[in-house]
């Protein structure tokens, strides 16, 4: 690992990405005086917020009466009682100002062509790498907004924007952070390096175009237990390849095709999460239409699914339950009901 060489950079707070997240958070910290790096991918600009087709929502009143509360109702019943309502309610009450702040701030409210070959789940596969689970994967679809609408960017923008809230609360600027561990990069690094110098005899590509082809036929919007069962053995050959994938420029500058291995690394470890959890909840919701069973089952299915998968691609299943209740007295919660339009 010698040939690796680092400089060492100290902030106060790191961010890592620069969607709409990210850069609303970076904003509010180097507003709030805090020593702030922004540390993505791709150029802030190309991130796949700019291509989000859903829009952004927030009752504004500008066009007639409105109302926060009912922006809520309408988030509620659109998670088909999925979502967690303190979190929405805190969402759309802080959506007017968050929204007007940014037009204030001379945003430009347009759509670019979509930027999905981008989007490949970075975050999510440093988390399960961590040991952290995934939630909910099983209502990923192919368009980025299919459980909230309208609310995938005014999600980004509110809770960007919080985060930097409170790190501005519980921050203080200058202090020292707790040394690290001697070997707290080895994991990362053994990472890399495994990968950029990986002289298996499958090309990245075509273990991307198998995935994707796997996805597509059984983990598509109608599902059946059947077809999962099916995906997940298929997915696992396909996740037991990448042992055997081939990288064949082996420098450090602009090596694209070390970062579609690594990207794919991570779109493996998502794409298992995805099938299992799917094939796990035996009920239909939101964008998971199970076709073997129908109905929404609150009695047995109103929670939260946390997916953990590990290096070998094996899966174990958690939940958390839904928080029915609201934020404050200023809205009462939505009961479930049937989702009808």
């Amino acid at each position: 690992m010698s040939e690796y060489k680092f400089i060492d950079h100290t902030y106060d707070v790191v961010v890592v990405g620069a969607g709409g997240a990210g850069l609303r958070a970076t904003f509010g910290l180097a507003e709030a005086g805090l020593s702030t790096a922004c540390v993505s991918k791709v150029f802030p600009t190309r991130s796949h917020t700019v291509a989000a087709q859903g829009g952004i929502s927030a009752a504004l009143g500008d066009m007639g009466d409105d109302d926060w509360r009912w922006h809520m109702y309408d988030t509620v019943k659109g998670s088909d009682w999925l979502g967690d309502q303190d979190a929405i309610e805190f969402m759309c009450k802080e959506a007017p100002a968050a929204v007007i702040e940014l037009e204030n701030y001379g945003l430009p409210f347009s759509r670019t062509g979509t930027s999905a070959h981008t989007c490949t789940g970075d975050g999510g596969g440093v988390a399960l790498r961590a040991g952290l689970p995934l939630q909910d994967v099983e209502f990923v679809q192919f368009h980025p907004t299919g459980i909230y609408g309208a609310n995938s960017l005014l999600d980004l923008v509110v809770f960007g924007r919080e985060a930097a809230r409170h790190c501005a609360r519980v921050v203080k600027s200058g202090t020292p952070h707790r040394a690290f561990k001697s070997d707290s990069a080895d994991a990362a690094l053994a990472r890399l390096d495994k990968i950029r110098h990986a002289k298996g005899s499958l090309r990245t590509a075509d273990i991307r175009l198998a995935m994707q082809r796997v996805m597509q036929s059984d983990a598509a919007v109608f599902r059946t237990g059947e077809t999962l069962a099916d995906g997940r053995r298929k997915l696992a050959e396909v996740f037991a390849s990448f042992s055997n994938v081939r990288v064949t420029d082996r420098s450090m500058v602009w090596n694209t095709d070390l970062i579609e291995t690594l990207e794919l690394d991570n779109l493996l470890g998502q794409a298992v999460a995805t099938m299992h959890s799917a094939e796990n909840r035996k009920e239909s919701r939101g964008a998971q239409a199970r076709e073997d069973f129908p109905n929404r089952d609150d009695q047995n299915w109103l929670k939260h699914t946390l997916c953990w998968v590990d290096a070998q691609g094996a899966t174990k299943f958690n939940y958390r339950r839904v928080h029915l209740n609201t934020l404050t007295d200023e809205v009462e919660s939505v009961a479930p009901k049937a989702r009808t339009y």
